[in-house]
C-alpha cells in the first residue's frame, strides 16, 4: 500500500504537493484527471488521495464518492479554491476527512497529511487487531479434552451469531470471561464494542450510574454528563459479571432494557434506545439465588435463555496436562530450555483440588517459571501446600483419603499462614476474588468474621 495519490490537472499544483512528499520521504503516485486516478486505484492502494475539486471530466466529488464505494478506508483531502467552502463541506458529510483551500501554506498542506496518515494507520492497526482478537478468541482456541466442555463449545458456536442471552454459570477461575469474549468475536457484533462490567466490584449506589450513565447534576459529583455501559456497548455485547449481585432494584431497570431496549440517565427524562447483546455470568447456582430472593425470577427467565455451566478444573482432569503446556509455552520467555514437570510433579497437579481453577493454574505456572532454574520442575518446587493437599488427597499413600470440604479447608488454612492471615494476598495467591474467599472463611467458621487478618484455629 502507497501512501498518497495527488489528482490534480494543475502541474504546478501538483508539482508543489510532489516536493512536500518527497521531503517527508513519503511514496506517491500523481494523475491529472479522476479517470487517470481510478485507473491506477483499480491496482494500487492509496492510504490517502489529495484531488481538486475542478478538472475536466469527473470532478473531485463523483472521483470521492467512486473511492469510498470500493476503498472506503482511504482517506480523501478535497482541494478547492477559497470561496468553495460550501462545496468542501458537503464533501466532508460524503466521508472526506478534511479539505484544504487553495492557495494553502505548505505548513498547512504537511498537518493535514500528517493527520490523515495518521488515521489511516490507527484504522489499518485496528483491524490488524480485530482480526487478531477473531483468531484468538476462536472456540478451536478453547484448551479442552473435556467432553462437556466441548459440547457446551459446539452449542455456543451454534447460537454465537443469534443474539440470544446467554448465562454461564462456573466457580470463579473457569474461564467465563473468556467464554462470554468468545461468543463476541465469533458473532457480527465483533467490531462493536465487548463491554464487561463486574457487578460485585461496584458500590450498589454506583452501579446504576455505572450501567446507564448520569447527567450533569444528577447527584453529588456529577459534575458532567457520563455515558452509561449500555450506551457504549451499543451494537455490541455487554457482559455483566458476578449477575447475582446486581440489587434488585437495579434488576427493574435492566428487566426493561431486555424487554423494550431502552432506558433513561440516572436524573434524565431522555429515553435512549440500544441494541447490547447481553451475556451473563455467576458463580452462584442462579436457581437458589431466585429461591433466596436474590434474582427476580422474571429477570432470570430472561438471562437464562442459553444456560451455559463451566465444569470446574477439578472435573476435568484430562486438561490439566494441556493447560500446563500451553502456560510453560506462553511464559517460557527467554528460557534457554523450554520449562518442563516431572512425572511426580504432575501427579502433584493432578491430584491438587484446583479451588481457582484456572486462574490458579496459571499463576502457579507463572510464578514456577519465573523461580525454577533448572529445566524440569520437580515436587520440592511446588508451594508446600500443594504438595500437602495432594498428600492427604492420596498422592504417595494410597487408600488415605479425605472428604474433599477438608481438603479445601486444610488448604485455604495452609494459604492463610502462608500469606499471614491477609485475605486479599491469600485470595491472589488461590486465584479466586476477595468475596469467593470470604465466602468460603465464614462456611468453614475461620476466623469470627471475613477481616483482613482473621485469627486462625491452632490446629488444622
Amino acid at each position: 500500500m502507497k501512501d498518497v495519490l495527488v489528482v490534480d490537472d494543475n502541474h504546478l499544483i501538483v508539482e508543489t504537493i510532489s516536493e512536500v512528499l518527497r521531503r517527508k520521504a513519503l511514496g506517491f503516485e500523481t494523475a491529472t484527471s479522476a479517470e487517470e486516478a481510478l485507473s491506477i486505484l483499480r491496482d494500487e492502494t492509496f492510504r490517502v488521495v489529495l484531488t481538486d475539486v475542478k478538472m475536466p471530466g469527473q470532478d473531485g466529488y463523483s472521483l470521492l464518492r467512486s473511492i469510498k464505494s470500493f476503498h472506503p478506508d482511504t482517506e480523501v483531502v478535497v482541494l478547492t479554491a477559497f470561496g468553495s467552502v460550501e462545496g468542501a463541506v458537503s464533501a466532508l458529510k460524503e466521508g472526506a476527512y478534511d479539505y484544504i483551500l487553495k492557495p494553502f501554506e505548505r505548513e498547512a498542506l504537511e498537518s493535514v497529511i500528517a493527520r490523515a496518515l495518521e488515521k489511516s494507520h490507527l484504522v489499518s492497526e485496528t483491524k490488524e487487531l480485530r482480526k487478531l482478537l477473531a483468531e484468538k478468541y476462536r472456540f478451536h482456541n478453547v484448551i479442552t479434552r473435556d467432553e462437556r466442555l466441548l459440547k457446551t463449545l459446539d452449542l455456543l458456536e451454534t447460537v454465537a451469531d443469534s443474539g440470544a442471552t446467554i448465562m454461564i454459570t462456573g466457580e470463579t477461575g473457569t474461564g467465563k470471561e473468556l467464554i462470554a469474549r468468545s461468543v463476541h468475536f465469533n458473532s457480527s457484533r465483533k467490531n462493536k464494542p465487548f463491554v464487561k462490567v463486574n457487578c460485585s466490584a461496584i458500590p450498589e449506589g454506583l452501579l446504576e450510574s455505572e450501567l446507564f450513565g448520569h447527567e450533569k447534576g444528577a447527584f453529588t459529583h456529577a459534575t458532567a454528563r457520563r455515558m452509561g455501559k449500555f450506551e457504549y456497548a451499543n451494537g455490541g455485547t455487554i457482559f455483566l459479571d458476578e449477575c447475582a449481585d446486581i440489587p434488585r432494584g437495579i434488576q427493574v431497570k435492566l428487566l426493561r432494557v431486555f424487554e423494550q431496549k431502552e432506558f433513561e440517565r440516572v436524573g434524565s427524562n431522555e429515553t435512549i434506545r440500544v441494541d447490547v447483546r447481553v451475556i451473563a455470568a455467576t458463580n452462584s447456582d442462579p436457581c437458589q439465588a431466585v429461591a433466596e430472593g436474590k434474582i427476580r425470577e422474571d429477570l432470570f427467565h430472561r438471562l437464562n435463555v442459553i444456560p451455559v455451566s463451566i465444569p470446574p478444573l477439578r472435573e476435568r482432569k484430562c486438561d490439566i496436562p494441556l493447560l500446563v503446556e500451553h502456560f510453560l509455552e506462553k511464559f517460557s520467555g527467554t528460557r534457554e530450555k523450554p520449562l518442563r514437570l516431572s512425572p511426580e510433579a504432575m501427579r502433584v497437579f493432578n491430584e491438587y483440588r484446583w479451588p481457582g481453577n484456572v486462574r490458579e493454574l496459571e499463576n502457579l505456572v507463572e510464578r514456577l517459571s519465573i523461580v525454577v532454574k533448572g529445566p524440569i520442575v520437580r515436587p520440592s518446587d511446588v508451594p508446600e501446600q500443594l504438595r500437602h493437599v495432594a498428600s492427604v488427597s492420596g498422592v504417595g499413600a494410597p487408600g488415605e483419603l479425605c472428604p474433599l470440604e477438608e481438603v479445601e479447608k486444610k488448604h485455604i488454612l495452609e494459604a492463610l499462614r502462608h500469606c499471614s492471615g491477609n485475605i486479599v494476598r491469600t485470595a491472589r495467591l488461590l486465584g479466586i476474588d476477595r468475596t469467593t474467599l470470604t465466602r468460603r472463611l465464614k462456611k468453614y467458621g475461620i476466623g469470627e468474621k471475613a477481616s483482613r487478618r482473621p485469627r486462625l484455629p491452632v490446629e488444622a
